[in-house]
């Protein structure tokens, strides 16, 4: 008798524990995603804007790409417009979400009610962390410099060695040179004017 009232016990206790967890990828990993928009072109960041379409019935958001933004999560993609400027055609590109991993706790721990509450949540789906776009750079000679220009101040930024300099010689390392000034960011033509 003693072992049956257990088994009840127990079994009502997984049942109650069952039902104390609709929602598993609501619960455990939110509604929301911070996404990082960069360009494929990593010295485009900081440089051009762009217009993100996250969800319905909250406003476009004005960023520069690089930036990260707070996206509600739903089943449809994120819309990024690229804005035109002098150097920059205008784009378009969609972000799309993916089942969130988090999500098959309901479907392997729980019952169809709690994937209904992550679907009606948004918690079902997931962005990524970083998502890349492609801003097109206008083919003229005047915007070819100028990406030209970001490119070299990009890599002058990001590939100085703070590392000493080792010789042959062990006695004879040579500590780093002082990094130079660094030229200022050239100005898109269409914002100089």
């Amino acid at each position: 008798m003693k072992t049956h009232k257990t088994s009840s016990f127990s079994l009502g206790f997984v049942l109650i524990a069952l039902a104390a967890l609709p929602g598993c990828a609501t619960i455990f990993s939110g509604t929301s995603d911070y996404i990082k928009i960069s360009s494929q072109d990593p010295a485009l960041d900081g440089n051009v804007k762009a217009v993100a379409l996250t969800d319905k019935g909250r406003a476009p958001r004005t960023m520069v790409l690089g930036e990260t933004i707070d996206a509600q999560r739903n089943m449809s993609p994120i819309v990024v417009n690229i804005q035109e400027s002098e150097c920059i055609l205008p784009s378009s590109e969609s972000i799309k979400p993916y089942m969130n991993p988090v999500a098959l706790l309901d479907f392997l721990a729980t019952s169809l009610l709690s994937t209904s509450i992550d679907s009606s949540t948004g918690a079902l789906w997931k962005y990524g962390d970083v998502s890349l776009v492609n801003p097109k750079v206008r083919d003229t000679p005047e915007c070819q410099k100028w990406l030209q220009d970001l490119r070299a101040k990009y890599q002058e930024t990001h590939n100085s060695s703070a590392a000493p300099v080792v010789t042959a010689d062990p006695a004879k390392t040579a500590e780093p040179a002082a990094p130079a000034e660094a030229p200022a960011v050239p100005e898109d033509p269409a914002q100089a004017s």
